[in-house]
């Protein structure tokens, strides 16, 4: 099984869209909490469910369950806790919310903001699920 993870900040569309492609991504999985902000340019959930499935034939989930509580979120943004803390903390979230690895994973990509997956929760995420299986490779595209 394969897990990719994948964020949108300092790309441009072009990058973006190409990079899935050729990594023959399935279907991409968006976890954010706030998937349409006015920041989010190209990578609105409805304008990103268009261009991946008419540019490349990408499917569109939103999970928002998979997401960080806002409370976590705005704590790290803030500063009020540190990287560790907030590793823990979603560790926790994961746990409390039962997230498994399910078949149908093999070949998506899981999609934050962050630029590179090292303090991003879709990496916390991924690494989570990845020990539910035997074989499991991840990555960071």
């Amino acid at each position: 099984m394969k897990l990719y993870t994948i964020g949108y900040a300092g790309k441009t569309a072009q990058e973006f869209f190409t990079i899935l492609r050729n990594a023959g991504v399935k279907k991409v999985i968006d976890v954010r909490l706030y998937p349409s902000t006015k920041d989010s340019g190209f990578a609105k959930s409805k304008d990103l469910a268009f261009f991946l499935r008419v540019l490349c034939r990408i499917s569109y989930e939103h999970r928002q369950e998979f997401a960080p509580t806002a409370t976590l979120l705005k704590g790290y943004k803030e500063g009020s806790i540190n990287w560790t803390e907030y590793e823990e903390q979603y560790g926790n979230i994961c746990q409390a919310r039962r997230f498994m690895l399910t078949p149908d994973m093999d070949g998506c990509c899981f999609l934050c903001t962050e630029p590179i997956s090292e303090k991003c929760h879709r990496r916390l995420l991924v690494e989570y699920l990845a020990k539910q299986g035997e074989d499991v490779e991840v990555v960071h595209l």
